[in-house]
C-alpha cells in the first residue's frame, strides 16, 4: 500500500464549457476551487488557464480524467486538450495521475448511483463550502451546469487521495 500524498495536487476536469479546477493541499485540505469558462478558442485559453495555475500554485501532482479509458465519451476536442494539459503539468514538474471517470463512480456508488449530481451531494457533504456552488438536480432535456466543472475536478481528487490511501480491489 502506498502512503497518502501529503503534498498539494491540483485536479483540472476539462468539459464543453471550459475548465474546472480543485487545488488540495496536504492530506486532501481543499485549498482552492474554480471554474474557467471559454467561449472561443477553448483549448487554447483552458491551456493558459491551466498553465497560470501550474506557475502559480507548483503542485506536486496533477490528476485528471483518461479520455481512453474504457467507456470514456469524450469529444475529440478535449481529448486533445486533455493530452495538453498532461504535458504541461509534466513540463512543471509535476506528477500526472489519469483516472478513468468509473473509478470516480465507484468510490460515490454509496452515495448513490454515482451521477454527478449524487457526487456532487457527497462532496457538499465533505466540503460544506461547496454548498453555495452545487447546482440543483439536472433534468433530463437540460444541459450540465458549467459549475458542475468544479465538482468533476475536485471528485477527481478526492477519488486520488482515497485510492492512494485505500486502494479497491480490482
Amino acid at each position: 500500500m502506498r502512503a497518502p500524498v501529503k503534498k498539494s495536487v491540483l485536479a483540472l476536469a476539462p468539459n464543453a464549457r471550459g475548465l474546472g479546477y480543485a487545488l488540495f493541499a496536504h492530506e486532501a485540505k481543499l485549498d482552492q476551487v474554480g471554474v474557467f469558462e471559454a467561449r472561443v478558442a477553448k483549448n487554447t485559453r483552458c491551456l493558459a488557464k491551466a498553465r497560470d495555475l501550474l506557475s502559480l500554485h507548483l503542485p506536486d501532482r496533477v490528476v485528471m480524467e483518461n479520455p481512453h479509458a474504457t467507456g470514456a465519451r469524450r469529444q475529440p476536442r478535449v481529448v486533445v486538450l486533455l493530452k495538453r494539459l498532461e504535458n504541461a503539468a509534466l513540463a512543471c514538474g509535476a506528477d500526472v495521475t489519469m483516472l478513468a471517470r468509473d473509478e470516480v463512480k465507484k468510490r460515490f456508488c454509496v452515495f448513490g448511483n454515482g451521477s454527478k449530481d449524487d457526487i456532487a451531494a457527497a462532496l457538499v457533504s465533505l466540503y460544506p463550502q461547496l454548498g453555495r456552488r452545487r447546482p440543483g438536480r439536472r433534468q433530463p432535456w437540460q444541459s450540465e451546469r458549467h459549475a458542475m466543472g468544479v465538482f468533476d475536478a475536485v471528485a477527481l481528487g478526492v477519488t486520488l487521495y482515497a485510492q492512494l490511501a485505500h486502494p479497491l480491489e480490482k
